[in-house]
């Protein structure tokens, strides 16, 4: 098709050059065939913005869309970090809890069987006493 065009409009201009045409700010009047040629190069141009135009658009939708994808990808990998550090973070405390909760423990254990001790002492020195006070 678009040879087909080109060989009209070659055409055209080949009749115009034999015809001696001259354009509007000469005060001669336009012929049809150069009005068609026109037509014909204007509608040839349009249609050749209108690609250019489309394959611009779809530039700049596949940039954009490129741009935003690395910014959400830069706030994940930002958020990954914290997330990581705060669970670095937060471990490190469960493992100081948890000693501080086995020395704890065994606080509670040492002082159960100080209490049982002391309690056993106290039965033992009651039983005494009540031995010594009975004839």
């Amino acid at each position: 098709m678009h040879r087909v065009l080109r060989k009209r409009i070659d055409h055209a201009r080949a009749r115009q050059a034999a015809q001696g045409h001259q354009d509007r700010q000469s005060g001669r009047k336009v012929s049809a065939a150069s009005k068609q040629t026109d037509l014909l190069l204007a509608r040839q141009e349009i249609k050749r913005f209108q690609s250019e135009n489309d394959h611009l658009r779809q530039q700049a939708r596949l940039h954009l869309g490129q741009q935003v994808e690395q910014l959400g990808n830069h706030d994940l990998v930002d958020r990954i970090n914290e997330l990581t550090e705060e669970n670095l973070w937060l471990s490190a405390v469960e493992r100081q809890t948890a000693t501080k909760n086995a020395e704890l423990q065994q606080q509670v254990t040492a002082l159960e069987n100080d209490l049982a001790a002391a309690r056993t002492s106290l039965r033992m020195i009651r039983n005494e006493n009540r031995l010594q006070s009975s004839p």
